[in-house]
């Protein structure tokens, strides 16, 4: 007799309940998903559920696939509680976050009253503020970090979403935790950069001559913090939706819902996301066209310098980037569209 897998499951709120696959991540269920994946767990064929539980064969495959089981798998529920967190206790660090919030108000309004408007121009300092917003970037993902448990299953990635690198942390077992947390986790990062964003304002109000640097950081850093929360990326803005709404599935069931043509809140979601990730690449168009018609309208060791500069270069890798995943996805959709063809009967 072999021996049974092992699947963890645990309570999150109400009807929504976690379970992780074999392969170490964690989905969100409800409780009819959780009630199948119990009679699976009590030795009940496939036949006996499709009948009990109102739900089809293929809807049970796609279960199994989605934890890593089949058919003839034993498995072993063990259900754990959902872990308390601590949270760090004290006045002290109420006043302290009050106190920074306060802090980077008053300097950021100073600085922006007070001091006029001027930016960087040379190469070299371009690439200075350049370097900072990378760092910047990097503080925002420790501002996440700070607020998660300490768990192993804590991954990273680099990549481009935007006009400068991006660092992202992502935590496997954040749907253990409680709303409060999750919510907590999501808004850290902009906490965090609207920290620096005080901390980079208060050094231009006392060292006037770095004020270029500091507006053309401040600029591009502002405009990143908020696209950071902005519900039409794939960012914090996004999780926080799907936190504050209770959709784990945001984007799939809004985009299901669209294509059956009905008229709620979540198809409304994916029409919105559709238009802005048109305009936005309307936006790059129009920008990689500027920048074309000066490569090719001017001599062409002085259009090469031109990607020299972080914002042409850091811009047309993004474009590169997002051109690259999208190919990466047709070519996927490929393979899965001949791999279901190649099994549907009648086929050769």
């Amino acid at each position: 007799m072999t021996e049974p897998v092992i699947f963890y499951m645990g309570k999150i709120k109400k009807d929504r309940f976690w379970v992780q696959g074999l392969d170490g991540r964690f989905f969100q269920i409800d409780l009819h998903t959780k009630r199948v994946i119990e009679d699976l767990a009590h030795g009940k064929t496939m036949e006996d559920i499709e009948k009990e539980r109102e739900v089809s064969k293929e809807e049970i495959f796609l279960l199994c696939e989605m934890l890593g089981m089949n058919e003839v798998t034993q498995i072993l529920l063990v259900e754990e509680s959902l872990e308390k967190t601590q949270r760090v206790k004290g006045k002290w660090v109420a006043w302290g976050l009050s106190f920074a919030f306060v802090f980077s108000v008053f300097f950021l309004l100073s600085f922006f009253i007070k001091t006029p408007v001027t930016l960087v121009s040379s190469l070299r300092d371009q690439w200075m503020v350049a370097g900072l917003l990378t760092l910047s970037v990097i503080i925002h993902e420790v501002g996440h970090l700070l607020v998660m448990p300490r768990t192993k299953n804590i991954a990273m990635c680099i990549q481009w979403s935007g006009p400068i690198p991006l660092l992202s942390i992502i935590h496997n077992e954040a749907w253990k935790l409680s709303k409060g947390h999750r919510m907590g986790i999501n808004i850290a990062g902009f906490v965090a950069d609207f920290f620096v964003g005080g901390l980079v304002a208060s050094m231009g109000f006392f060292f006037e001559q770095l004020s270029p640097w500091i507006w053309t950081f401040l600029i591009v850093h502002l405009f990143r913090m908020f696209f950071s929360i902005f519900p039409l990326l794939p960012g914090d803005g996004y999780w926080i939706l799907v936190d504050l709404f209770h959709q784990p599935n945001l984007w799939t069931n809004g985009m299901a819902q669209l294509k059956q043509l009905k008229l709620n809140w979540l198809s409304c979601y994916a029409f919105a996301r559709i238009l802005f990730s048109v305009i936005f690449w309307f936006f790059y168009a129009y920008v990689l066209y500027i920048w074309v018609n000066l490569l090719f309208n001017q001599p062409f060791l002085e259009g090469i310098l031109l990607f020299l500069h972080p914002a042409p270069l850091l811009l047309f890798l993004t474009c590169l980037y997002q051109l690259f995943a999208v190919i990466s996805w047709g070519v996927m959709k490929g393979k899965e569209f001949l791999y279901k063809n190649g099994r549907t009967p009648g086929h050769h």
